[in-house]
This record gives structure tokens, sequence and C-alpha cells, in this order.
């Protein structure tokens, strides 16, 4: 979804003993139409959930993350507002709630929303990886590089945190950073082009042609051209 990291998050309790098993059921069953990307069923499923039991954040936040999926971004935030309502201490809602402000352009929002979610969860990389989108949106670039930099430290295997800060390296005129950047996450996975694409512009930028073309073709290649 655009350049934001979606880590689509399935917990694994079930409601337990405050539950009746038939608002178990539905709510499992939403939870699975969301994994198969039938979204439009898991919302069906979770109004269901949400009339039996009002009371209980879960729907409501998963509810958010379908319509996040659709592109519903008033409707997602409405539930993640709920959510974090009922259940204030939810850095998952307060990072999907990010989420939808950033595609809102609400980005001091979006901003407010993932330094909360940080409050109540420090170790999780894709928070600090959307903070950093956001901060980008704000042109706070030190900001950003200083946010991917922590999704590095947290997750030092997810090409995309590498990327993301070589974009803002390769902007800034950081060009030779940038290159090393884009190799890591080029190592990282191979097969993504967009790496090899801005790794052709970055030397290009340092005067080296040649290992600009081999990148952009190399880049072409896999694209299927």
């Amino acid at each position: 979804m655009k350049r934001i990291l979606l880590a689509f998050i399935l917990l694994l309790s079930s409601f337990g003993s405050y539950s009746q098993l038939n608002t178990d059921h539905y709510f499992y069953i939403a939870r699975s139409r969301i994994y198969f990307g039938n979204y439009v069923s898991a919302i069906e499923n979770f109004n269901i959930v949400i009339k039996l039991r009002p009371y209980l954040p879960e729907p409501y936040f998963y509810r958010g993350m379908a319509k996040l999926y659709i592109d519903d971004f008033r409707g997602a935030k409405s539930d993640f507002d709920k959510a974090v309502e009922i259940k204030p201490f939810y850095p998952e809602a307060y990072m999907y709630r990010g989420m939808a402000n950033y595609e809102m352009k609400n980005f001091k929002e979006a901003l407010a929303d993932y330094s909360n979610a940080l409050t109540y969860n420090q170790e999780d990389p894709n928070i600090f990886n959307n903070r950093g989108i956001t901060k980008i949106a704000m042109e706070d670039f030190d900001g950003a590089i200083a946010d991917y930099t922590k999704a590095i430290k947290l997750n030092p295997k997810c090409a995309i945190f590498y990327f993301n800060r070589a974009l803002v390296k390769k902007d800034r005129g950081n060009v030779n950073d940038a290159i090393n950047d884009f190799n890591l996450a080029i190592e990282l996975d191979p097969k993504d082009a967009n790496p090899y694409f801005n790794r052709g512009n970055a030397k290009q930028k340092k005067g080296d042609q040649a290992g600009a073309d081999a990148d952009f073709t190399q880049g072409k290649k896999l694209n299927g051209h």
C-alpha cells in the first residue's frame, strides 16, 4: 500500500471466557477474510461481532484494518479511534491509525499516532519506519534518517528500511552513503528492481555512467523489459 509498510498483524488470542462461542466464530471468520483479502466480507462479520460485543477493542481494530485495505481511510480512522478509546494502551491501533491519517495527509496527526505507539512499544521496527515516512512528508529529513536507522537496528534483515534510508540520503546529496544502503537493500532482496534504478541514479550523480547503466539494465530485466 504505497510506501507504507503494512505489516499484517494476526493476534492469535481469542476472546476467551468473556465472549460467547458465536462471537468467537464470527471473529475468527472475519480475521480469516482479512488474511485471504476478502475485506468486505470481513467488515460484515466484524459488524456482527461489534453488535454483540460493542465493548471489545479488537473487532474495531480489525474492522479498521479491513477498511484501510479498501482505502476507506475515514472509516478506518473512526474504528481505530474507538479501539484506543476502549483500550488506551493499544500500540497496534495507534500505528494503523497513523497509516490512515497519513493517507488522508494528516501528517501531524499521523506523527502523533506513531509516537504514541512507540510509547507502548519500542520494539516494532515498522512503527519507526512508518514514522520516518511521515517525517519525509513533513520535510524532517534528519528525523526520518534517525527513525529508519532505529528500524534497521531492530530488524537489520529488512530491505525496505535500507531502501527508504537510502532514498533520503540520495535526495540530500549523500550519494556514497546512499549507494551503501542500496547495496544492502539489494543484497537482502535482489529481485526488487527499485534499488537498482535508484542506485543507478546515485551512480550517475557520481559520474559513474557505466555502473549506472548496469543497474538500469538489471532493473529493467527484473521488471520484465
